[in-house]
């Protein structure tokens, strides 16, 4: 169909209206060939799958025939021949365009487990290949760890949206107009999947995290980032959408929707996560939507708009708004890979098990001061020691010097980092049995 169309022809922006309405009016028939609808990648969040935590199976749907996907199909998630999970995915899907679909899996456990993933199983579409619809293929969930971190992995949902995002939206401009439709399209498509994972993974952190830790202020600002995460990846999945109907009001409506959003997660600053930064985004959205109203504007046959003037400072826009994020979100990993605690024995080797009575030492190399509380499963606290020192060591007792039972807690680490507040590290460790001779 695209080659159909003379590259000149198309070459400048006046043209949009024309090149937008043949994209959306194009006819599929018999002479296109179909779509092809594949399993293009299957992943997890978390990606270490423990037994009885909760985990997002990830799906991503690709069409990889030549013509427009239209009607809706199924997805379905089998573990073991057990269906847990079954979504209908609308249409449309265009040649060369995917769509993630996620369920979750309440209760793995340890061990191998078959995953099978079928698409229209009920064959509601016809495609040009029937055959390469479903995968096949092993989960496996491992022992838990003995010791893990809250912090990091919520730190690390947050940063790498910001960062896939803002990367996406560095787009090239271009005086073709269908290409550069394609690359809006692209990056919408990458933003959307960035914050469709960040929300995932800070969800993922929320659900495992226990109870005393749940009110916490990283925790609960945490969880509040997930659903603006959320949020976010449903807008540019609407925006994506809109540009493939040839039609302006859902990407006005989105980037509306994306400034409040932003605004609300620059309210949002906590000694782990600073996103104020971002609130400065919300002013390059407004002058965005001016923008993309131009254009809305020229397809509905307003005079004398320059589009072409329009289009380059959305793109230019749309860069220094993805250079914002980019920013903040490396802020955020290189703070996290700078404060993150070190724990390991003392010959300073990862702690694969851990025994009430062993030396576990914790190290923070960049902190002023350490301060380490741990709390059992009941969120009382059992422990508490710290004080002027960037490296401190815990023997699995409470305060009264007493051997603790095996067992799950958790701790609360402290980091002083020069200034006030200090930072504050969340996470569990799994006290084992001492092993018999």
């Amino acid at each position: 169909m695209h080659q159909a169309l003379s590259p000149n022809r198309w070459a400048s922006w006046p043209g949009l209206a024309l090149l937008l309405i043949a994209l959306f009016a194009a006819p599929i028939g018999a002479a296109q060939s179909l779509p092809d609808l594949t399993v293009a990648d299957v992943s997890t969040e978390p990606e270490r799958i423990e037994p009885e935590r909760p985990t997002e199976i990830v799906v991503t749907v690709a069409n990889e025939g030549r013509s427009t996907l239209l009607r809706p199909f199924n997805v379905n998630i089998q573990v073991d021949g057990e269906l847990i999970f079954s979504q209908l995915v609308s249409g449309p899907l265009s040649a060369d365009q995917t769509v993630e679909v996620s369920g979750t899996w309440e209760t793995p456990t340890e061990g191998e487990h078959r995953l099978r993933v079928r698409l229209d199983p009920f064959n509601r579409v016809q495609e040009s290949d029937e055959e390469n619809n479903e995968l096949r293929t092993t989960l496996t969930v491992e022992p838990p760890q003995r010791i893990r971190s809250f912090t990091s992995p919520l730190l690390d949902g947050m940063a790498v949206g910001l960062i896939e995002a803002g990367n996406a939206l560095q787009v090239e401009p271009s005086a073709d107009t269908f290409q550069l439709i394609e690359s809006f399209q692209a990056a919408f498509d990458t933003a959307e999947s960035a914050y469709g994972r960040g929300f995932r993974t800070l969800n993922a952190v929320a659900a495992t995290s226990p109870d005393p830790f749940q009110t916490m202020p990283q925790m609960a600002e945490g969880e509040r980032v997930a659903q603006l995460y959320g949020s976010m990846a449903t807008d540019f999945e609407a925006a994506k959408s809109g540009l493939a109907r040839a039609q302006v009001q859902p990407l006005l409506d989105a980037f509306g929707n994306i400034r409040s959003t932003v605004e609300a997660l620059g309210g949002i600053a906590q000694p782990e996560f600073d996103l104020r930064p971002l609130a400065e985004t919300s002013a390059l959205l407004d002058e965005a939507l001016v923008e993309a109203g131009k254009l809305q504007d020229a397809l509905n046959g307003v005079p004398n708009v320059d589009v072409e003037a329009a289009t380059s400072n959305l793109v230019d826009l749309m860069t220094r708004i993805g250079g914002i994020w980019l920013e903040v979100g490396t802020t955020i990993q290189d703070g996290r890979a700078r404060w993150s605690s070190e724990i390991a024995d003392r010959d300073g080797a990862p702690i694969e098990r851990y025994e009430a009575g062993d030396p576990l030492v914790v190290t923070v190399p960049t902190a002023s001061s350490l301060t380490l509380f741990i709390y059992n499963d009941r969120g009382e606290r059992v422990y508490a020691a710290g004080g002027p020192r960037r490296s401190l060591v815990w023997h699995g007792i409470d305060s009264t010097g007493e051997t603790l039972e095996p067992g799950t807690y958790f701790y609360r680490l402290l980091i002083g980092t020069g200034a006030s507040p200090a930072r504050v590290e969340l996470g569990e460790i799994r006290v084992q049995a001492p092993r018999e001779d």
